[in-house]
């Protein structure tokens, strides 16, 4: 993967969700907690602040902030269901002439845990994505990136394990393995742990 396909693609949002059962549901009584935006983030509960540590090049957003409802600070482009739950987006940049969007959408099961995960890219019209996440028994272990930019077509695999969780069943600790398949799909790997540390209210 060359340097400018990774700033290109780190752009996107890069969601990865981890569907696990909310370990508890009680909060402080200030609290106003509704929105579940923070499952989408692999965390649960009254979250305040995460912050990820990763070696993944695709990585942009380091740290991620909610308020006391549970949405994210400062988002406009979301659409969430009467529950609460984040059903779909679209999100558009602008720097000068050039533009930006992704749009996408989630799925649950009638448990409320997130079945898929579809993303579509698209950066300065000069570069496409399309992100497919994949569960198995409710828990995010794969995603696939398709992409396109100028003439050039490639895949990247991620496979995702070994997780370990806070007291809210949020993770703060698992590994990645990320197979990326160039246009000739010559593949390259490249194996690492992501870390958390999550604030709560």
């Amino acid at each position: 993967m060359t340097k400018v396909l990774c700033l290109i693609l780190a752009l996107s949002f890069g969601m990865n969700v981890l569907a696990k059962e909310h370990k508890s549901d009680t909060i402080k009584s200030e609290t106003i907690y509704f929105y579940k935006t923070a499952i989408l983030y692999q965390a649960y509960g009254p979250v305040k602040r995460i912050k990820l540590k990763s070696k993944d090049p695709l990585k942009s957003v380091n740290c991620e902030k909610f308020d006391r409802t549970g949405m994210f600070m400062d988002a406009v482009g979301l659409q969430y269901d009467s529950l609460g739950y984040l059903r779909s987006f679209d999100i558009g940049w602008k720097i000068g002439k050039m533009e930006m969007r992704e749009e996408g959408s989630v799925e649950y099961d009638t448990g409320c845990l997130p079945v898929s995960i579809h993303v579509k890219t698209n950066v300065f019209q000069r570069f496409d994505a399309d992100f497919t996440y994949t569960y198995t028994d409710g828990v995010l272990t794969g995603k696939v990136v398709n992409y396109l930019m100028g003439k050039e077509r490639g895949r990247l695999e991620y496979v995702y394990s070994d997780y370990e969780c806070d007291e809210w069943g949020s993770w703060v600790k698992r590994k990645v393995k990320m197979m990326d398949f160039g246009e000739d799909q010559k593949k390259e790997e490249l194996e690492f742990v992501e870390t958390r540390a999550i604030e709560y209210y």
